[in-house]
C-alpha cells in the first residue's frame, strides 16, 4: 500500500513524536556539511590560504599555484597586449592589479635591447602602465645572453619578496596557453603532490625543443639548477633541455634529488603551430607555441576556447564609495621634467576644473562627489608631501583618495615610427 508523506507523519505514535528530534537533525546536517567542504578545500587544486573581501575569495598567503612566465622582446607590444586581453582579461590599466591576489601571479621578461630603439619610449610607458614587466637589461652590461637558466635562477630570487609557487609556465608571446584546461588537468590527474613539485613537462624532442616552453615544479628548478654543471656539455642547448638527455642516456645521476624529477615529453598538449587549424585538437590542447603572426595568434585562441582567468580580484568600496586610482610619473616626482629616463620629455597642462571634470564623469554615485573635495594640500599639512604640480605651481588633492593625479589616456602613440598596425581591433578582430 502506498502512504503519502502526510499520512506517514500522522500515523507516528506519541512515543515515537516524542523521539524525532528536529535539532539533532540539523546539527548532523551541518556537522556533514562542513567536513564535505573541509574536504572539498583540502583536495581542490584552486583554493588556498585566502581571506574573503566580500566579492571573492583574496590569495593572501604570497604563495600562488602557477607563476607564468612569458618571454616578450621590448618592440613586441601589440602581443604583450593580446595576451594580456586574452589570458587575463586585462583590456587596459584602468582597473589595475594593484595585487596579484588569485592564484596566478604572471610576467612578461623582456631579454636585453637597444635602448637607442625609436620605441623605447612608448615601452617605458607601457611598464609605467601596467608595470607587469622584468627587464634583464644587466645581461648586456655583464656580457650575458637571456636563457633557460638566467630565468630559473630569477624565479628562484622571489622568495626574497616573499612569493612562492607550486608550478612555473614558460613561454614568450608567439605562444598560448589554456590555464583553465591546465589547472583542471592537475586537479584531476593521478599525480601525487611530490610528483607535481619535481615535474619537468613540455616537449623535448623536436627541433624547438630549446624554445621557452615548459612547466616545471618548484624542486625540479632546485634540482636542475644544482646539478647544472654536471649535465652541461652543449652550449647550444637551454639547461632543461640538456637536463631531459641527460637522464634519457641513463647516466648516473648527478645528485640523490634527481631520481624524483619526473620527465614528460608530451607531443599531445604541447605542440608546434602548422598552419591550419584543422591540426590542432580542441579537448586536449594545453599549450602552442611558434605562432608567427597576431592575427594567427588570435584565430588559435578563438579556435581552442581559451578563456580568459583572474589575476587579481575586483575591489569594490563600501556605501558606494568612488574606486579611482589614476596615476602618472608625476606621482613620484616633483616635476615631470626631471624623471629619468629623460626620454619622458612630455609636459601636462590641465587646469584643476578640467581634471575635477573628467574624475566626476567616471563616478558612479555622483552625488557624493562635490567641488568642495578638491582642496589645496597647504590647508592639510599633514597631507602625504607626494605632490602634483600644475601650471600654477599648487598642490591640490583629493580629499578622500589621496594625491589627485592625471594620466593621458593613450600616453604616447606605439605607431609613432609605422612600426605596428595603427588600429589593434583591426589587426585581431572584433572580438574573441
Amino acid at each position: 500500500m502506498y502512504i503519502s508523506k502526510e499520512m506517514k507523519v500522522d500515523m507516528i505514535i506519541p512515543s515515537e513524536k516524542r523521539r524525532y528530534r528536529p535539532r539533532t537533525n540539523l546539527c548532523i546536517m551541518i556537522f556533514m556539511i562542513m567536513i564535505c567542504l573541509s574536504y572539498y578545500k583540502s583536495s581542490n587544486y584552486y583554493l588556498h590560504e585566502s581571506i574573503k573581501n566580500g566579492n571573492s575569495y583574496d590569495n593572501a598567503s604570497g604563495h600562488y599555484k602557477i607563476l607564468l612566465l612569458i618571454t616578450s622582446q621590448m618592440e613586441e607590444y601589440q602581443y604583450r597586449e593580446f595576451l594580456r586581453n586574452i589570458l587575463f582579461g586585462i583590456n587596459d590599466n584602468l582597473e589595475p592589479c594593484m595585487k596579484y591576489d588569485t592564484n596566478i601571479y604572471y610576467k612578461f621578461l623582456i631579454p636585453p635591447y637597444n635602448t637607442s630603439d625609436n620605441i623605447y619610449k612608448s615601452f617605458v610607458n607601457e611598464s609605467v602602465k601596467y608595470n607587469d614587466m622584468v627587464e634583464f637589461q644587466h645581461l648586456m652590461d655583464l656580457n650575458m645572453n637571456y636563457s633557460q637558466e638566467i630565468v630559473l635562477n630569477w624565479t628562484q630570487s622571489l622568495k626574497n619578496s616573499g612569493i612562492s609557487f607550486d608550478l612555473v609556465v614558460l613561454l614568450d608571446n608567439h605562444s598560448i596557453v589554456n590555464l583553465v584546461r591546465l589547472k583542471r588537468f592537475i586537479s584531476t590527474s593521478n599525480i601525487s603532490p611530490i610528483q607535481l613539485q619535481n615535474l619537468v613537462w613540455g616537449r623535448f624532442d623536436d627541433s624547438f625543443a630549446d624554445d621557452k616552453f615548459v612547466i616545471l615544479g618548484n624542486k625540479a628548478i632546485n634540482t636542475i639548477l644544482a646539478s647544472k654543471d654536471l649535465i652541461y656539455k652543449s652550449d647550444n642547448q637551454n639547461i632543461i633541455t640538456l637536463a631531459y638527455l641527460y637522464t634519457k642516456s641513463k647516466l648516473q645521476s648527478p645528485s640523490n634529488n634527481w631520481n624524483d624529477l619526473l620527465f614528460i615529453n608530451d607531443n599531445e598538449r604541447f605542440i608546434t603551430y602548422s598552419e591550419g587549424l584543422d591540426l590542432i585538437p580542441k579537448k586536449s590542447i594545453i599549450m602552442v607555441r611558434r605562432i608567427p603572426l597576431k592575427k594567427e595568434l588570435n584565430k588559435v585562441s578563438i579556435h581552442l576556447l581559451i578563456p580568459p582567468v583572474s589575476v587579481c580580484n575586483p575591489h569594490i568600496p563600501p556605501h558606494g564609495e568612488p574606486s579611482i586610482t589614476v596615476l602618472t610619473s608625476s606621482y613620484f616626482y616633483d616635476n615631470i621634467n626631471n624623471c629619468s629616463p629623460s626620454i619622458l620629455d612630455v609636459t601636462y597642462k590641465v587646469s584643476i576644473k578640467e581634471l575635477f571634470v573628467r574624475f566626476y564623469q567616471l563616478m558612479k554615485n555622483k552625488s557624493d562627489v562635490k567641488n568642495e573635495k578638491i582642496i589645496k594640500s597647504e590647508n592639510h599639512p599633514n597631507l602625504d608631501k607626494r605632490d602634483f604640480f600644475f601650471e600654477d605651481r599648487e598642490r591640490y588633492y583629493y580629499a578622500e583618495g589621496g594625491p589627485l593625479d592625471y594620466a593621458d589616456d593613450d600616453d604616447i602613440n606605439y605607431d609613432k615610427e609605422g612600426l605596428f598596425d595603427v588600429d589593434f581591433g583591426n589587426d585581431f578582430g572584433d572580438g574573441r
